[in-house]
């Protein structure tokens, strides 16, 4: 699970998702990534927040590039989408389903990290909503 703020998934979008960009906060985590895996991206910090996309990631992270984002973010994960939504699938439709939110009535620590390892379970499941939500607009 990749967790990005509103400001930083537009800049995303426009660029059309080339890769996700790590502050030094979560680079450890981000070093744990590599080729093959797979992500969600949610976005966090607005009215909008949920889920937006599921990703293939095709590097380990490197260092360096033009800066993007608000925030100085020197570390990148290249990946390629799966599944793209125009619009967030909202946490509430599905937090009861996800084993990774352990407290299902104050969820919002769960996502206070940048970046979370989903169970395969999660991952799928998400995945499917979304391409549901998308088969749907």
């Amino acid at each position: 699970l990749f967790v990005t703020r509103i400001d930083n998934y537009e800049l995303m979008k426009r660029a059309d998702f080339p890769f996700y960009a790590v502050g030094e906060r979560g680079l450890t985590a981000a070093k744990q990534a590599s080729p093959g895996d797979r992500a969600v991206l949610y976005v966090a910090g607005s009215v909008d927040c949920g889920f937006v996309g599921t990703f293939d990631l095709t590097s380990g992270v490197s260092t360096g590039g033009p800066r993007v984002f608000v925030r100085p973010l020197p570390n990148r994960l290249f990946w390629q989408p799966r599944t793209l939504l125009d619009r967030a699938l909202p946490l509430r439709s599905c937090v009861q389903q996800l084993d990774f939110i352990k407290n299902k009535k104050n969820y919002g620590m769960a996502f206070r990290a940048n970046i979370r390892e989903l169970s395969v379970h999660d991952f799928e499941y998400l995945e499917d909503l979304m391409r549901l939500s998308k088969g749907t607009d």
